[in-house]
């Protein structure tokens, strides 16, 4: 009997020499190699959208912004957008202001001067981030979203498996049209945000 498990055992062990000298075989999993950060894809199109900002962006700080369509007009945006990572590696992140978001001079946040409370809000929950930027009043004239309404950023540390892709989802979004009807309480219309594609490299 002990005869027959040493010869099964050396039967085994040529051909395990064998598959690896002649095939290539090998024992060792293959493991992705860790990306050092993430890349940021455009969506296409020239709707809502979230895009890359060049300015201050890096393999591990990503910075984002809302633009909006050409032709349209509108009082206020305010979206939640969500991200799918590991949130051990993935993270919303502040800027030099202390705020996950900036906005970018498109609404007139307040009735009289800016010492008064201003109609922007950014707020990261977990994988979370809500950003809201109002104009305040019906005096101002609506104004044209065709450019960067509001930024923000993620941080991307190294180590995930390089080739991941990390979601990113828009879970609502919401503007106050040019024109409304306030008796009917109708003030925030939904619409539809892009997202590109987040990659880790």
């Amino acid at each position: 009997m002990r005869g027959v498990m040493v010869d099964n055992f050396k039967s085994v062990f040529v051909a395990s020499v064998v598959c690896i000298l002649l095939c290539g075989c090998s024992t060792r999993e293959n493991v992705s190699p860790a990306a050092a950060g993430a890349v940021y894809t455009d969506p296409a199109g020239n709707g809502w959208r979230i895009i890359k900002e060049q300015e201050g962006t890096t393999a591990n700080n990503i910075v984002l912004k809302l633009e909006g369509p050409e032709g349209v007009k509108v009082r206020g945006v305010g979206l939640e957008i969500r991200h799918g990572g590991d949130v051990s590696k993935v993270s919303w992140s502040r800027n030099s202001g202390g705020s996950y978001a900036t906005h970018d001079d498109v609404f007139k946040l307040f009735n009289y001067d800016q010492t008064e409370p201003q109609a922007f809000l950014a707020n990261a929950r977990g994988a979370s981030l809500s950003i809201g930027a109002f104009q305040k009043g019906t005096v101002n004239p609506a104004v044209a979203v065709n450019r960067s309404i509001f930024h923000f950023q993620m941080q991307v540390q190294a180590g995930l498996p390089r080739g991941t892709d990390i979601p990113i989802d828009v879970v609502k979004a919401q503007v106050i049209p040019e024109t409304f009807d306030w008796r009917k309480n109708a003030w925030l219309t939904p619409v539809s945000v892009a997202v590109g594609k987040l990659t880790a490299e």
